[in-house]
């Protein structure tokens, strides 16, 4: 399993190179709801450019449910 700033900065490298917008819509859907649940659990990993990072993440998530509809 990944630690959460390897899972964070997987997000950010898939945001960046990722071309196949299911296949980033996939990884964001999967990994947002895991990092939420080691928020509450671990707050202390979470720097404060990594919750601003995550939150951004969910207004491209629903661009892309959008994109693909």
């Amino acid at each position: 399993m990944m630690s959460i700033s390897e899972a964070i900065e997987a997000l950010r490298v898939a945001l960046g190179t990722y071309t196949d917008e299911l296949k980033l819509l996939a990884l964001i859907s999967e990994q947002l709801p895991l990092l939420q649940l080691s928020y509450r659990k671990a707050r202390s990993e979470f720097t404060n450019e990594s919750i601003q990072f995550l939150k951004s993440l969910t207004v491209v998530e629903g661009t892309l449910c959008v994109f693909q509809s």
